[in-house]
């Protein structure tokens, strides 16, 4: 596929196993297109220092041995009911990496409180891209499939908004 400008429909949000999420997209064109965009997910952890600094190599050893760099540091988030607090953010280039990661944490440091662990991957695409399913968009790719750039071009609240040209398949038996 040449580096291009395509508009359609976005179909779906998923981990890519080389790193980032697989954006599939029905094109004008009736062309789906499978792209690939550059996405790291974070997730959070919050306690006592000494027992951060324990989850932290916990984690640094968890990447040494897959071969998947996770980026930690040290920052503060909002907790809902307790304000800000000091936690470890775990960074992975690789979304297909943190489910197992958070497992195997969680299940080591049952003491900790984890932030952003579970969330699905598409609604974290949502919250920085706008998407949301069958959205309405317009992407910049380059040659290899790479998405540059992606504006949503409609709105999850439209009341008339315009419809896919999706197909339908049936499969009935032969035989009762």
């Amino acid at each position: 596929m040449p580096g291009s400008n395509l508009t359609g429909w976005l179909l779906d949000v998923y981990a890519d196993p080389q790193g980032g999420v697989t954006l599939w997209l029905l094109g004008d064109d009736g062309e789906r297109h499978r792209l690939r965009q550059p996405f790291a997910v974070t997730f959070y952890a919050a306690g006592p220092a000494p027992r951060l600094r324990a989850l932290w190599r916990f984690l640094q050893a968890e990447s040494a041995k897959s071969a998947t760099p996770i980026h930690l540091a040290r920052t503060e988030r909002r907790d809902l009911f307790q304000g800000m607090l000091p936690v470890l953010a775990a960074r992975f280039a690789r979304p297909a990496e943190l489910p197992r990661a958070f497992r195997r944490a969680a299940q080591a440091f049952p003491d900790l409180t984890f932030y952003d662990a579970d969330l699905n991957l598409a609604l974290r695409h949502a919250a920085v891209f706008d998407t949301f399913p069958l959205a309405r968009c317009q992407i910049t790719a380059a040659p290899d499939g790479a998405v540059t750039h992606i504006q949503v071009m409609d709105s999850p609240w439209d009341l008339d908004p315009a419809r896919p040209p999706l197909r339908a398949m049936t499969i009935s038996p032969e035989v009762d």
